[in-house]
């Protein structure tokens, strides 16, 4: 019946009743979800620590909740001092790294990370996160040539956006000399199969924000001083699959007292026309992970199964073979897509994963080896983390059965924060598709923030005549009708419908309109399109 929120600038103060951002107060409400921050004004970067309580029907005050935390992204341009870099790199993922020097104690460093394109970031030679395959997907920056073709459509939409990640990196960080790296792939910003449209060339933003213990601030920012060289990743797509070349790898390469001769200075790239858009929606992670079911030794190779059709890759573990020897990965799905390579380096024991792409398979078949034992592969589930939100079981095992495998579809198809046609062949973001599932999927996932991603992805690619386009981010060869754009109406309709998300409704409420206007004028009298 009433609640009472508290938000601080630490956890500290926030246990010693000093809060000092928000106190709410007692409020007599029945809202439990979705009430807006209403305290003092907040800073880019800010840390922010807060609790609740309630009151039940009959007067009773709750326990406070255990503290919860978030931190402010930069909120404005001018927060910005990187500058984006490009390895200028024709293939392959490129690396790139910066040295620098900590004098003093640190207590708090944020790095905040973008590309266009896949990036991994590392500190000292740790990799930084869990996430895989970001950051998510958008439309990034304006295009040259969609308004050509057999689908083509007005090149200048509503909004472009790039999503950046902020990761905390003080564990990561020591006194004396220290060392920024990452790794860029291609992703779908420089894909240019099957029917997709490149955004442009691979390129990298990194702002480590430092604050030491005596309040003093430092920043390390992508610039020209950055240096980069070729990975062993000589092969990155999205749809062309990956290769690695274990004897091209350079040792140490993201630590500070990495050798720099052979690599060269960076080039400044074209920015992305897209706003820098904190990153609040899920990302793709390694959401299971499965040993074989058998492993069978055969003329063509090794044939490895696996008990259910995933979205991922297969994990090559402490493999054996000379330098050179060419060690391959067929993934066996409806169709087939991509390539799969590893060279070996000849060192003792060799563990290899893709990094910058994804595969559909329940089967494998591994060649180029002399054996290959259960132990030595695993193939692991990569798509966008939501969870499971509800369970459904009857006494038919086989209802139970086709619920479970609608789940693991719907899974296989979400990767970037979009919900895609098909995992393997076409990975477009269509809206029809979208649409008709989005009931089944916010009955069955926490997808809160997915579907909040998604839909501004939709309201952005909308055309300023209103037309909505057959898929979001726009790629163009998504091809539909009427029923594709009615995402734009029919997925925030179901999003309220689900979780009471009046201001999404909101935001939405005008490009419906303009898309229904849009359809009307490609009425006839009788009202057919």
């Amino acid at each position: 019946t009433a609640y009472r929120i508290v938000v601080a600038t630490s956890e500290e103060r926030l246990w010693r009743g000093d809060y000092d951002l928000w106190d709410s107060g007692r409020v007599p409400s029945d809202q439990s979800t979705l009430v807006p921050y209403g305290g003092r004004k907040l800073t880019s970067g800010q840390d922010c620590y807060w609790r609740v309580q309630t009151w039940d029907a009959h007067g009773k005050r709750s326990k406070w909740s255990p503290v919860s935390h978030w931190t402010m992204g930069l909120l404005s341009p001018g927060d910005w001092h990187a500058r984006w870099i490009t390895a200028r790199q024709a293939k392959g993922a490129p690396m790139f790294r910066k040295a620098f020097s900590v004098s003093r104690k640190i207590a708090k460093a944020q790095a905040y990370v973008t590309a266009g394109g896949y990036f991994e970031l590392y500190v000292n030679g740790h990799r930084v996160g869990d996430d895989y395959l970001v950051p998510n997907f958008t439309n990034y920056t304006t295009r040259q040539g969609l308004d050509k073709g057999g689908i083509a459509l007005d090149p200048q939409f509503t909004a472009y956006r790039v999503l950046y990640l902020c990761y905390d990196v003080t564990d990561h960080m020591q006194q004396g000399r220290n060392a920024l790296g990452a790794l860029l792939g291609d992703g779908f910003y420089r894909s240019t199969s099957y029917h997709v449209g490149a955004f442009g060339e691979p390129c990298l933003l990194v702002q480590l924000e430092i604050t030491y213990d005596d309040g003093t601030h430092a920043r390390i920012c992508t610039d020209e001083s950055w240096l980069t060289r070729p990975s062993a990743i000589t092969l990155t797509g999205v749809y062309d699959g990956e290769a690695y070349d274990a004897r091209l790898e350079t040792p140490r390469w993201a630590e500070a007292d990495c050798d720099e001769s052979g690599w060269k200075s960076v080039a400044l790239a074209e920015a992305p026309v897209g706003q820098l858009s904190a990153h609040t929606s899920p990302t793709d992670r390694i959401t299971e992970v499965m040993q074989p079911l058998s492993v069978e030794q055969t003329d063509s190779g090794c044939v490895v199964t696996f008990d259910k059709e995933i979205a991922g890759w297969v994990r090559l573990k402490d493999i054996h073979g000379t330098a050179g020897q060419k060690v391959s990965v067929r993934y066996l799905s409806e169709s087939p897509l991509g390539i799969e390579e590893y060279i070996c380096k000849g060192a003792d024991a060799e563990t290899y994963a893709p990094r910058f792409t994804w595969y559909v398979f329940s089967k494998v078949i591994v060649s180029g080896l002399n054996e290959l034992s259960a132990s030595q592969i695993q193939a692991e589930a990569v798509n966008t983390d939501v969870p499971l939100s509800s369970t459904f079981y009857s006494s038919n095992p086989l209802l139970n059965r086709i619920n479970s495998i609608w789940q693991r579809s719907q899974m296989d198809n979400m990767h970037g924060c979009i919900a895609s046609d098909c995992p393997h062949r076409e990975r477009s973001a269509y809206t029809g598709d979208g649409q008709a599932a989005c009931v089944a999927v916010m009955h069955n996932f926490d997808v809160r923030a997915f579907y909040n991603k998604w839909i501004r992805d939709i309201r952005g690619a909308q055309t300023p005549d209103g037309y909505v386009p057959n898929g979001a981010p726009w790629q163009p060869g998504c091809g539909g009708g009427p029923a594709w754009g009615a995402a734009i109406a029919i997925m925030p309709w179901e999003y309220y419908r689900h979780y009471g998300d009046v201001q999404l409704w909101r935001e939405n409420y005008e490009p419906m309109k303009r898309y229904f206007e849009w359809m009307l004028r490609w009425g006839d009298e009788d009202g057919v399109m």
